[in-house]
């Protein structure tokens, strides 16, 4: 197996420095790089990223998801017919209307979420495109659009975002040089173990062969950029509404339309929330790189090993930089902190970000699942809270249920129980457990 070979960043020493900006690797989409951006050119993608943030601060969750979806599928008549177009739309209005009034209801709690995420990413950097250099510029740049409901409902994608990288990375094993790579994300508050485990394992690609985790993109806008993207992983995202209203809380909010303004980049709520999403990603990569056939013989086993390298090394130096954010920030319980700096001395003070990391992590999990159960004592005392898991595997916060699903997944996959997964697959498939 493949899998967890290439995370180095994160064995750096702990340190309160800006970080390093060593380049390993690089991503552009369905074909090679041939040369280095421009700084000029550099720029202009930060400057559309940030215009982008500012379309999300003055549109609610309704205009940015929902409202005009069908104007922005007609805009892509430079892309396809006009009758391919209205096809697709029949189709979102036929799937729409088969919705169940309950079902509505956890939809528009659902999009509300999305809505977050989206501003998240925009506004609180949470896929970490932050600077980490001393010349004040970020490894990459962020550009992220809500999808289409006609994507959405097919390919099982809420929003999509291009990494843009500052330098081309170069894959050495599938000799592949990327200067962007696109990510795919289904968002949920939804902690149930079957529901997770459905969706990080059902195939949501058309009916095309594509490795185990990967989706597309029918309609794909990058600031006015029009195409599709026939391959792309696809990332669960999940937090518990309990940490929803704590990230509400926290923001800078517009005081007329209430539209979240600022997360707060180092904030403390700020960083938690990109800690657990840059962890949600890298727990996913690590098992869709375990589900990777062993041979990479076709251009779309390359491609896809390829991105998931690219997203290894790009998301994954962002992680290991809010981990020390966090640390050197004291953005922590005071016993979590020492439990570090314990580990770094018993290490001769060569502790790394590493060790840090994995105690952060289960630090959330582990305040993740006892903030769920105070939540539900309290539900059950006031409103009832019915638990619609089994007694093996309860409902659970949601960032805790991805991540336990995503270990043991892998765990599966190394003991070779899911070899009959590996291969590209075009059939619906969701892997059952027990």
């Amino acid at each position: 197996m493949r899998v967890g070979e290439r995370y180095s960043s994160a064995d750096a020493p702990l340190a309160p420095s800006e970080g390093s900006n060593e380049r390993t690797a690089s991503l552009k989409v369905g074909e090679q790089a041939s040369s280095q951006r421009s700084r000029e050119g550099w720029q202009g993608i930060g400057r559309r990223a940030m215009r982008s943030g500012r379309r999300a601060a003055g549109e609610s969750a309704e205009e940015s998801f929902d409202a005009g979806w069908q104007k922005r599928m007609g805009e892509f008549q430079d892309i396809y017919d006009q009758e391919t177009i209205e096809r697709d739309i029949r189709y979102v209005e036929r799937t729409e209307r088969s919705f169940a009034p309950e079902g509505e209801r956890r939809k528009s709690a659902s999009k509300r979420f999305e809505e977050l995420f989206l501003t998240g990413v925009r506004r609180g950097r949470w896929l970490g495109d932050i600077a980490q250099a001393a010349d004040g510029e970020a490894p990459f740049r962020v550009s992220a659009e809500p999808a289409t409901k006609f994507d959405d409902f097919t390919h099982r994608v809420d929003a999509y975002a291009t990494l843009h990288f500052r330098e081309p990375l170069e894959d050495e094993e599938t000799e592949m040089t990327l200067e962007r790579a696109h990510m795919g994300f289904d968002v949920t508050l939804n902690g149930d173990y079957g529901a997770v485990m459905d969706k990080l394992t059902r195939s949501c690609n058309d009916g095309a062969r594509m490795p185990f985790g990967f989706s597309s993109l029918k309609y794909y806008d990058d600031d006015g950029e029009h195409g599709s993207v026939g391959m792309l992983p696809r990332y669960m995202i999940g937090v518990s509404g309990y940490d929803m209203r704590d990230a509400i809380r926290a923001a800078t909010k517009d005081e007329r339309t209430g539209q979240i303004r600022d997360f707060g980049l180092y904030s403390g709520r700020n960083l938690a929330s990109r800690f657990k999403v840059l962890s949600e990603i890298r727990a996913e990569n690590v098992l869709y790189q375990a589900m990777l056939p062993d041979e990479l013989d076709t251009p779309e086993l390359k491609l896809a090993s390829a991105q998931l390298y690219a997203v290894d090394q790009e998301l994954n130096s962002a992680l290991a930089a809010c981990t020390k954010e966090l640390v050197v920030r004291k953005a922590l319980p005071q016993h979590i902190l020492a439990e570090i700096e314990r580990a770094s001395q018993g290490q001769g003070g060569q502790g790394g970000l590493l060790g840090a990391r994995k105690i952060i992590e289960e630090f959330y999990l582990k305040q993740g699942r006892l903030n769920f159960q105070e939540e539900r004592q309290r539900r059950e005392r006031w409103q009832g809270y019915p638990d619609s898991g089994d007694s093996a595997h309860p409902v659970q916060d949601t960032f805790v249920q991805i991540m336990d699903c995503c270990r043991e997944l892998t765990e599966m996959a190394y003991r070779g129980e899911l070899n009959n997964y590996r291969a590209p697959q075009a059939r619906n498939r969701s892997i059952k457990r027990g």
